[in-house]
């Protein structure tokens, strides 16, 4: 059997350049929600603090605009970025919302960029008091609990994705070289 490697191109390049058009060129904001600490502080005062973070990543292809994460009690905060001590105030804001509700505005986050939100609060207040939703211009942002995990080896993820997206490919292919040959 011959291969028409014009026909080929004419049919796998249009279809390859169709999905990465539809499904990569756009932001898509993952949100992890790390797991709760609680802590006693000693001394003449006994005080116990809980903490948690919310990291806000954006793994699309696209720069995500107006990342809105919506609190019911906004308790103290620090908004950091990787490899710097604290973000500037500029880059995010504070809004109120109808009620006691409160918003963190990220006007920007550019693709595979990531930001992490600290919480720190009393005992007295819990997880969904707190943090009630995450959003975008894009959409509503998937909300994940990070649970530590091992991972996979690095040749055994990369040759799994590349099954996944060889093996689908070279299906359509043949399928459409059979219909077009007598």
């Amino acid at each position: 059997m011959q291969v028409d490697w014009t026909l080929l191109v004419m049919i796998v390049f249009p279809i390859w350049a169709a999905l990465d058009f539809f499904l990569g060129r756009r932001p898509k904001i993952m949100a992890y929600l790390g797991q709760p600490s609680s802590f006693s502080l000693e001394g003449e005062n006994a005080l116990q603090v809980r903490t948690h973070a919310v990291i806000l990543a954006n793994v699309g292809r696209k720069e995500a605009t107006n990342i809105r994460l919506g609190h019911k009690i906004l308790p103290d905060f620090k908004f950091l970025f990787p490899r710097q001590a604290e973000a500037p105030a500029s880059l995010f804001e504070v809004t109120a919302l109808p009620g006691e509700d409160k918003e963190i505005v990220i006007p920007l986050l550019a693709p595979a960029q990531q930001v992490t939100i600290s919480y720190m609060y009393a005992p007295t207040l819990s997880l969904g008091e707190i943090n009630t939703y995450v959003k975008s211009d894009a959409g509503s942002a998937e909300l994940h609990r990070v649970l530590p995990l091992s991972p996979y080896p690095a040749w055994l993820s990369f040759l799994g994705v590349q099954l996944l997206e060889i093996v689908p490919i070279a299906i359509l292919v043949y399928w459409a070289i059979a219909r077009v040959r007598p």
